[in-house]
């Protein structure tokens, strides 16, 4: 950091590859086409932004020569103007379907389901007048058929079940069977009505099947290789790849209001609870596990009440195999065609917010971001107060947990303002939009894909240019510098899985109401209030998951202590954090033992964790040695994680609420060191902030590039601790770090 009143016009431009990217498909090739390319790219450019996201233009998706030439104009004007440039890999969103090319030619990869109905069927089916005891009409393929007899309370038990003859199960019982037993099938069906294929804000269109063994691979060689072929040597010049929001379109949704429709759905279609399918599952699931899956289908969609521990286990082992296939068939084959073309994989996927939704559109968040170069995330609300308030701040830190745990450089956020812009008509204010990325930057994201719109007007375009240089400044401290996490917190995915079933509603507003879900949200609830309460008393943290600490060992700290290194070139952690409702397999619990053996640090907190599901109790050693704190955040976990020697600011509120202020301590790698505050509250905050930060550190204004020295407080955090008084404005952002140190604009 240098002082001066503010940023010059040379640290404008040295902030430009730091700024952020504007978001445009196929707006660029439309202009070349229409001769007015040098204009649009430079008004972008005079914006401050460092470069575009774009695609092949619409009509002729893919297949138009005259697309392709117009994005070869692109590719050598941006570079002309020193711009970076993103493809984005479909014609809208959800990516996967290549503007409906895949299914074109490959119809067998469209996206199927297993799904479930006790017999007879419900009335919707045919009508009240049509016989009920039949295959449900969406059906592809039946799987299975099974009676179960019903207890003295009418529920239907698992250990007595029959196996039935698809003959017998649609033959319509005598009456004295159908009061003892209850019919029950899985059937194989496409998945497209109600769910995100129909669904969404752009079109109505079949989805790939991501879990198809060539699912990935075809959606791949339709896109990503045709851009190889076409673009040609000017590929070099592509930094990475975006891809949108693809899932396995189990889960269904409301109306959205769909711009377009290119595969109408059947008026007919009745929804039945639905998971994720392909043929090859069951043999997958055989493999990986010596378990018949058809066999065990009905444990996935219905409690029974005398088979509570083989549900667990079947569920949780289930939606683990379908997230790892997902991310290796989908994901894996993008990354590779990357790093055959030296182009970054990024993107993210639907549903980041809450563990209950990863599980129905992708079974583990954590590992699908494991597969891009550049893990990344969806903010569609400008909004600062719900970054903390809401769930904005979880997005972020999925991503950026995943990113330090593989090694990835970045962190991408796409951004918009789409939750104003739909509820009230009009964008977000300049405020809320620098507010904003001051938060997500802190929680991690150094790169911004913009879906803001055109600024119209001189004053518009002022506040635009001042955002993308306030992002710029963000994004370069997150780049070239590190934060300093010592805390590890779970990622507690496998209760959810464990207790999760599918639902033929509308999945976001079942999870709120439906009894099915009560333990599911739970795991999320205590989750998120966990995560909440430690951003709001300035802790910062990384989001572990097993595959991370399957590979940790400890590691010896200078002070003594024992660390948890995650990776041989990964982060250490002095504490893991245990949410509400943990659950560990025995490989969690083999790993952890070292580490706790050597002096590590594991914490429960709201109720110690369990075992998985058909792994017996807890290893003894380990729950002996677990701290249990109770309730979902104590005052007390903050002084304790201290004593542990976790880097946490030492902050004192002088005016405002400082449980709305994040703070980030950096660390360079020449050992110098940092802390970005950011305040997501629409009120300033005044804090005297204690060591590192001395009198000599300087202060910048991440809104204006404005720096000053900081000014000494009569407050002292502790004896012989002096402090800083540090004001930050409502929705401000600044960045604090030595004089001496290196630059910070």
């Amino acid at each position: 950091m240098s002082s001066g009143k503010a940023d010059s016009d040379d640290g404008a431009s040295a902030l430009r590859p730091y700024a952020p990217l504007q978001i445009v498909h196929g707006g660029a090739a439309v202009a070349a086409r229409e001769g007015r390319l040098d204009a649009f790219l430079d008004r972008w450019r005079s914006l401050g932004l460092g470069g575009i996201v774009v695609n092949h233009p619409p009509g002729g998706y893919l297949r138009d020569p005259a697309g392709w030439q117009a994005m070869r104009e692109v590719l050598r004007a941006a570079a002309a103007r020193g711009m970076r440039v993103w493809l984005y890999d479909e014609e809208g969103y959800p990516s996967g379907a290549a503007g409906g090319l895949v299914l074109a030619t490959r119809p067998e990869l469209e996206a199927i389901g297993v799904s479930w109905a006790w017999l007879p069927l419900d009335a919707c089916e045919g009508g009240a007048g049509a016989s009920r005891w039949r295959a449900p009409g969406m059906a592809e393929a039946l799987l299975g058929a099974w009676s179960f007899p019903l207890d003295p309370d009418g529920r239907p038990a698992w250990r007595e079940r029959e196996v039935l003859s698809p003959e017998r199960a649609f033959t319509e019982p005598v009456d004295g069977e159908r009061d003892r037993t209850r019919v029950g099938i899985a059937f194989m069906r496409r998945l497209y009505e109600g769910t995100h294929a129909e669904r969404n804000f752009h079109a109505s269109r079949r989805m790939v099947n991501v879990l198809h063994p060539d699912g990935g691979s075809a959606f791949v060689a339709a896109t990503h290789e045709r851009y190889a072929a076409e673009l040609g040597p000017l590929l070099r010049d592509v930094e990475a790849v975006f891809t949108d929001e693809p899932s396995w379109v189990s889960a269904f949704l409301p109306p959205l209001g769909t711009q377009r429709v290119d595969d109408r759905p059947s008026t007919w279609a009745v929804q039945y609870p639905a998971l994720p399918w392909a043929l090859d599952l069951p043999d997958a699931f055989t493999s990986e596990y010596g378990e018949d899956l058809v066999a065990l289908l009905p444990l996935l969609f219905e409690d029974f009440t005398d088979a509570e521990e083989e549900t667990r286990r079947c569920r949780a082992r289930f939606h683990d195999l379908c997230a790892r296939l997902y991310g290796e068939r989908y994901f894996g084959p993008i990354r590779a065609w990357g790093r055959r073309h030296g182009v970054v994989s990024s993107g993210h996927v639907l549903g980041e917010e809450g563990l209950v939704t990863h599980v129905a559109f992708e079974g583990d968040l954590m590992a699908q971001l494991r597969q891009l170069d550049w893990p990344g995330c969806d903010v569609l609300d400008t909004d600062p107060r719900e970054i903390l308030q809401g769930d904005l701040c979880l997005t972020a830190r999925f991503a950026a947990s995943a990113a330090r745990l593989t090694g990835a450089r970045q962190v991408m956020c796409e951004i918009s303002d789409f939750v104003q812009r739909k509820r009230d008509g009009t964008g977000a204010a300049a405020v809320a939009m620098r507010g904003t990325v001051f938060a997500l930057s802190a929680l991690g994201v150094g790169v911004y894909a913009s879906y803001y719109h055109t600024p119209q007007g001189a004053a518009d375009e002022d506040d635009y240019r001042r955002w993308c240089e306030a992002a710029a400044r963000c994004c370069r401290i997150v780049r070239e510098w590190e934060p300093v996490v010592d805390v590890a917190l779970l990622y507690p995915i496998r209760g959810v899985w464990e207790v999760f079933r599918p639902t033929a509603e509308d999945f976001r507003a079942a999870v709120g109401r439906d009894p099915r879900y009560v333990d599911a949200r739970r795991v999320s609830d205590g989750f998120r209030g966990l995560a909440r309460g430690l951003l709001r008393r300035q802790i910062p943290f990384d989001i572990v998951d097993e595959a991370a600490l399957l590979k940790a060992e400890p590691v010896e700290q200078g002070d003594g202590n024992a660390a948890l290194r995650c990776g041989e070139l990964g982060p250490s952690y002095r504490v893991v954090l245990l949410p509400e409702r943990s659950v560990l397999t025995r490989a969690v619990q083999e790993t952890l033992l070292p580490w706790v053996r050597a002096g590590g640090v594991v914490v429960a907190v709201g109720g110690g964790p369990v075992s998985a599901a058909g792994e017996g109790p807890l290893a003894p050693l380990l729950g002996q040695a677990i701290e249990s704190v109770d309730g979902r955040f104590p005052d007390t976990l903050c002084d304790r994680l201290r004593s542990y020697g976790c880097a946490i600011p030492r902050l004192r509120a002088l005016a405002g609420d400082t449980s709305f202020l994040l703070a980030v301590p950096f660390r360079h790698r020449d050992g110098c060191r940092g802390l970005m505050l950011a305040n997501t509250a629409d009120a300033p905050v005044r804090v005297a902030v204690g060591s590192p930060v001395s009198a000599d550190w300087l202060r910048m204004d991440l809104a204006t590039g404005r720096v000053r020295a900081l000014c000494p407080s009569r407050i002292k955090l502790r004896k012989d601790d002096g402090a800083c008084a540090v004001g930050v404005a409502a929705y401000g952002g600044v960045w604090l770090s030595p004089s001496a140190g290196p630059p910070g604009r």
